[in-house]
């Protein structure tokens, strides 16, 4: 029974040295578990070194070949706890952190003074090849004992007061549980493993592979737990505070996570809608009356229901709990390490200021700041896209050029601030008498401006004018008037062309005495 028992122990030694060896070789290039990296390599290697140790003592029974491997079994016996102090001290390096180094320095002393005691005594006093080692009970023991015991306790003491401090701060426990839980199985099996008598001689039984073989276990749980528990709680921690709003769907359409930056913006008017409701909700229902724009919501629910690895990107105006704002909306694939496809990602980040900017800039660069209508860049640009339309769809427009008369006469008598102010009122009597968002209204000089009339023909144009140059001559500005010149467009002209025309034409309004509507 007890060679059985033996070979158990030979094999769990052979097992714990072999991943001991691997993981202490591994964390030296790989350090992606907090600063315990380091002193989790030393552990490692002092379990190899007691692993490898119990191999070769109960498998060699000649003297003096186990009597050399018992010198570093007792190192590893007595280096063990210390190794595992300082890997708690690292693991939870926020705790006692400026007493850190002289914890250590307090446990290192009494183990270097154990393991010189126990060298230089030399306790084996015999070999059985049936007991397997026997030993009389040494000094070194007792104070072994002594030593092992509160550094142990002081473990225990430090990830107790870890895993305290986690419970009021309602963090997560597990790695600290998992942690107290193989520290206990270590103080028992140090405790087992003492000295026992079988027949009048002292036996030690080989439990500290067993030892071993559960704190390694325990030591990498604690590692994986701690890392996986990292990356989570990082990426979850990006999830949640990053600004933008974001939510997973399912390949039903249906969300199953949302960050709170999306739930803040969706529904903080419903404080009765917790986020735990909001989780399997159709995505449809959600947001059906926070897009304003149908089409674009029609799009966008698309794009999340359909089973496809498109991406899909759009400017969005939506009416959220903040008010109306624009955002930029990305949807595109949620996968398993890249591969299989489990729903979508929808990314939706405000960009109201950023758009008004741009707005307000592209404003800018295309209206006249004096009068506020489109400048002159714009103007050229609207009559070719107008050509173009022509030429496609055969729709009719006109262009007015207009002149103030006598400006110049105006501007020197009465100042440019006057000056300024006729032209800004000759702008708005333009905007007041042409259709918004369809026709154009541009200065196109110094004291000229010019109208594109968008699917107007002559007769229409003229009556156009004439309205304007009515409403103008109310506005009585000291024998200053308007002098207008219309030209429609027709097949094979150029932009110059029709340019030339409506100037030829207001130039003959002007000749005629101003104030005068021509047609050419």
């Amino acid at each position: 029974m007890f060679q059985l028992n033996l070979n158990f122990f030979v094999l769990l030694s052979a097992f714990t040295a072999f991943f001991s060896l691997f993981f202490a070789i591994y964390s030296l290039f790989v350090v992606s578990f907090r600063r315990s990296s380091f002193s989790f390599t030393i552990l490692s290697f002092v379990i190899f070194i007691m692993s490898l140790s119990n191999i070769f003592m109960l498998q060699l029974m000649d003297y003096q070949t186990a009597l050399s491997w018992a010198y570093p079994l007792a190192f590893g016996i007595y280096f063990m706890p210390i190794s595992l102090f300082m890997f708690v001290c690292d693991f939870f390096e926020n705790v006692f952190s400026r007493l850190n180094i002289l914890l250590k320095v307090l446990a290192y002393l009494p183990a270097v003074g154990i393991m010189l005691w126990v060298f230089l005594s030399g306790q084996i006093k015999a070999v059985s090849s049936i007991y397997g080692f026997v030993f009389d009970v040494p000094r070194s023991d007792i104070i072994g004992m002594a030593y092992l015991m509160p550094v142990y306790l002081l473990i225990a003491l430090i990830i107790a007061y870890e895993f305290y401090k986690n419970s009021k701060a309602n963090k997560s426990n597990r790695t600290t549980a998992l942690l107290l839980i193989g520290v206990g199985v270590f103080f028992l099996a140090n405790i087992i493993y003492r000295p026992l008598v079988v027949d009048g001689l002292v036996v030690r039984i080989p439990v500290n592979s067993l030892m071993s073989f559960f704190l390694y276990i325990f030591i990498t749980l604690i590692i994986l737990s701690e890392r996986m528990n990292v990356e989570s709680l990082s990426m979850r921690g990006i999830f949640e505070n990053v600004e933008d709003c974001i939510f997973i769907t399912n390949n039903s359409g249906r969300i199953v996570d949302l960050n709170e930056s999306m739930y803040r913006t969706l529904f903080s008017e419903n404080a009765q809608l917790s986020r735990k409701k909001v989780i399997n909700e159709d995505v449809k229902l959600v947001l059906l009356d926070k897009i304003k724009d149908k089409d674009s919501y029609q799009k966008l629910v698309k794009h999340i229901e359909e089973d496809s690895s498109e991406q899909y990107t759009a400017n969005i105006n939506c009416s959220f709990s903040g008010g109306d704002r624009t955002y930029n909306v990305h949807v595109s694939p949620f996968t398993i390490k890249g591969k299989e496809r489990i729903g979508k990602l929808a990314i939706f980040r405000d960009i109201t200021e950023i758009q008004e900017l741009q707005d307000k800039l592209k404003e800018q660069s295309i209206k006249d700041f004096l009068t506020d209508i489109y400048n002159m860049r714009y103007f050229y640009d609207a009559l070719g896209k107008n050509i173009q339309m022509f030429n496609r769809y055969k729709n009719p427009f006109c262009l007015l050029i207009i002149d103030i008369d006598n400006f110049k006469k105006f501007n020197d008598n009465h100042g440019h601030l006057k000056g300024d102010k006729l032209l800004k009122r000759t702008a708005d009597v333009l905007k007041i008498n042409i259709r918004d968002n369809i026709d154009i209204a541009a200065r196109y000089g110094g004291d000229e401006f010019a109208v594109i009339l968008v699917n107007t023909g002559l007769q229409d144009a003229k009556e156009i004018a004439r309205r304007i140059l009515d409403q103008y001559n109310r506005l009585d500005f000291d024998s200053t008037s308007l002098s207008i010149g219309i030209s429609q467009y027709e097949n094979g002209m150029s932009g110059e062309d029709i340019i030339k025309s409506a100037d030829t034409a207001m130039y003959q309004a002007k000749a005629a005495g101003g104030n005068k509507v021509v047609a050419l």
